[in-house]
């Protein structure tokens, strides 16, 4: 389904049965754009309240339906802002378990607070965990609380999608959007080639120059899903692979495995937030021996799920790809905001 409305959307289905869907995804998305605008207002001409809580706010988002790369950016800015002393705490939705879970692994002694009631999860990190600073995960959208620093992530590989709001696009509010950021990083800058100027120049129309910095993944490791053991990052020179995913766009994680130089011969390319069952697994494993392949490379935030689905044995090993968050422009801008 998500192939089919991908194509749609795009313009590459032209029956009359396509064309009539996507009248209908119009209509919603002038609605939904209605409602949005409609929010908005009432926020800003003060018919809704903001509240000021007591700790710094630093909120992380983005004008796009998944994708950016939310998760290592906020281990990022966690880990940064620990460093310099703060005491942080991460407050999330937490729609799926994926995210937070790859969080709270991470950040084994941070705070992860999860639930949709965010101002309710502010006022437990002041209380009880006495939080200097929170960070607000995928906060862009979020007015009820008041914003000390708001980031924008924008993906340097699909950074508006199709121009058009949600059903009809990806975009879940408008371009304009952009003049309510603080910060604006764009991601998987290494990868992003020509897009990277017309992302420059659009920030710009709503921006300082000063506000725009760039950002990577970088690999860190290659771990066994079951032992843990790290084969490094040499490990995959002109090995035969296959790669699973359930990402909202596989094309960065597929970038990167292919610059560690590894010989991928098939993907398994599964919806975003998809649960795994041991039939993927064993999907995976055919498609491996199929292909004579050394691993299967996969990335921490499928690792999740897929630990739980394993069983007793895999023939193939699989591989955890483990990144971390990198800022290549502009970090002296983003240490100077984050640890005011």
């Amino acid at each position: 389904m998500k192939k089919y409305l991908d194509s749609l959307i795009r313009g590459e289905r032209n029956a009359l049965p396509d064309r009539c869907l996507r009248i209908l995804l119009w209509l919603c998305s002038v609605i939904y754009g209605a409602i949005v605008a409609v929010w908005d207002f009432l926020y800003k001409r003060k018919f809704l309240r903001t509240y000021k809580v007591v700790p710094r706010v630093i909120s992380v988002g983005n004008i796009t339906l998944g994708g950016t790369g939310k998760t290592p950016c906020v281990l990022f800015l966690a880990d940064a802002l620990r460093r310099a002393g703060k005491r942080v705490s991460v407050l999330m939705k937490g729609y799926g378990d994926d995210e937070w879970r790859v969080m709270r692994e991470k950040l084994k002694d941070i705070p992860v607070l999860v639930g949709r009631d965010r101002l309710r999860l502010a006022r437990i990190a002041d209380q009880e965990f006495h939080a200097d600073t929170v960070i607000l995960d995928d906060g862009f959208q979020h007015r009820q609380i008041r914003k000390d620093l708001n980031i924008l992530l924008i993906d340097a590989l699909s950074p508006f999608g199709n121009g058009r709001l949600f059903p009809l696009g990806t975009l879940r509010e408008g371009i304009g959007a952009l003049r309510h950021a603080d910060m604006v990083i764009i991601t998987k800058a290494d990868a992003g080639g020509k897009n990277l100027d017309m992302i420059a120049q659009t920030v710009l129309r709503y921006k300082g120059p000063r506000a725009v910095l760039e950002a990577r993944y970088r690999p860190v490791s290659l771990k066994d899903i079951r032992t843990g053991k790290d084969h490094g990052l040499t490990a995959l020179g002109s090995r035969k692979v296959i790669t699973v995913s359930a990402l909202a766009d596989k094309r960065y994680f597929t970038f990167m495995v292919e610059r560690l130089g590894a010989d991928i011969r098939g993907e398994i390319i599964l919806v975003d937030h998809h649960h795994y069952t041991r039939g993927d697994v064993d999907r995976a494993l055919s498609a491996a021996a199929h292909h004579g392949c050394d691993f299967i490379i996969t990335t921490e935030k499928d690792a999740v799920k897929l630990t739980s689905v394993l069983g007793a044995a895999c023939a193939t090993p699989i591989l955890v790809l483990e990144i971390a968050f990198e800022i290549t422009r502009g970090m002296e801008n983003l240490h100077a905001r984050i640890s005011g």
